[in-house]
Formats: structure tokens, sequence, C-alpha cells
């Protein structure tokens, strides 16, 4: 059974990241000894230290020491610390190969909130843009939260105002910015002194005939 180790910063500690192709046989054999499943990394873990170590040597014949990248190994207070590395716990000759690719089914990849909930963007109607989203209770109170963001019940979707600063917040939710595009809610001009005149239609009472002025932006309403 092979498996690849690597050195992550979670949950405020140095870790040693466990990766494999899923195996019921590794899972119960590292959770044997004390290892534990990260929903946010995908991935199991035990503590970064020498005991740690060498009980995943004792355990497998077959491991592989993957080099971290900084971004995952970095404590907030050492972002400028890159001396530290799996390499100074194992003690080991291995070589660390820098294009050694951790398994996809334990990717470490950040997947966007705006794909996790399938956000979806449908037609405008009227001064609003209008979304749908997997149901998330806290993702929905924070947009309900903002100031133009309203639940259509009867079509089961979210309305937004289409305002720069409507677009801003429910980008910060979201982690994006790209959304909605740039069709914005304008003042529409108004057209004093003209009508629009209703007239019984002679051949069937049932209906009206509609005469609006000679005015583009009427008629494109209409």
């Amino acid at each position: 059974m092979e498996i690849i180790i690597k050195k992550i910063w979670h949950r405020n500690a140095f870790r040693i990241a466990i990766l494999f192709r899923y195996d019921i046989h590794i899972i119960n054999k590292i959770k044997s000894f004390g290892a534990t499943y990260s929903k946010t990394l995908k991935c199991w873990y035990v503590d970064y230290n020498t005991e740690s170590y060498k009980i995943l040597k004792t355990n497998f014949e077959n491991i592989s020491i993957e080099k971290p990248n900084e971004e995952t190994i970095l404590s907030p207070q050492q972002l400028t610390d890159t001396n530290r590395d799996l390499s100074a716990i194992a003690q080991s000759k291995i070589q660390l190969d820098s294009t050694l690719k951790s398994n996809p089914e334990h990717t470490l990849e950040t997947i966007p909130l705006e794909q996790k909930l399938r956000v979806r963007l449908l037609t405008n109607i009227g001064k609003y843009w209008v979304f749908k989203m997997q149901y998330h209770q806290s993702i929905s109170k924070q947009l309900l939260a903002i100031k133009g963001v309203y639940w259509n019940g009867n079509y089961k979707c979210y309305m937004a105002l289409r305002h720069p600063e409507v677009k801003i917040q429910i980008g910060k939710i979201f982690e994006t910015h790209s959304l909605f595009g740039e069709d914005y809610l304008s003042k529409e001009k108004t057209h004093k002194g003209e009508k629009i005149i209703l007239k019984p239609h002679p051949e069937d009472l049932s209906w009206m005939e509609v005469h609006p002025p000679k005015l583009i932006a009427v008629h494109e309403k209409l």
C-alpha cells in the first residue's frame, strides 16, 4: 500500500497530510493510530511530529514525501519563513520531487463558493438581476441582509437590485465579482405633456385600442 505525505498548516498547527487513492484498508489503518479527516482539505492528517512520522513508516512500506507548497505550510505568522519542510522530521534520504502531483482524489485546491453552491444567473426581471443557488442557511441570511436583495417564493429565486453597491456586496459573499454584468438600473427619462389614449374597439367592446404617443421609449416599453 502506497501513500503520499505532505506538510500542511491546518487548524492553527502544522500537520502531516496523508494522501492516497481511496482504500478502506488504508483508512482503517490510519484511523487506528489517530488520523483525522479534514472536510476542508479533503484528506486525512496526523500531528506534525517525529512520532507520527515513525508510526507512518512502521505501518506503510511505500511512502512518498511531496514537497509542500509555501501557501499550505506557512502559518499567518510565518509567511516569510521558507526553510521548513517535511524532511526535518522525516530524516529520510527520499528525494523531494517538486514535479510530484498530489492525488486528484485528495486535491487541496480551493473551490470558489460560487461553484460550490452552483449559483446560476437567470434572465433579468425589470430592475432586478435574478439568480438561483443550492440552499445554504448562512449564505441565504447574508444575502437577504443586503438592502436590495429579495427572495421570490413564487419562482424560488433571489432577486437583486441592479445597482453597483448591491453587486459589490453579493460579490463579497460569493468571493467573485463576475457573477453580474454592468447592466445597472438607470433613472428613466420622463415625458411630460404626452398621453396614451384608450378607446373601445369598434368591432368588439371587450377589447380596447391603445394609441401611444410617437415616442420610441414608450413603444419599446409596450
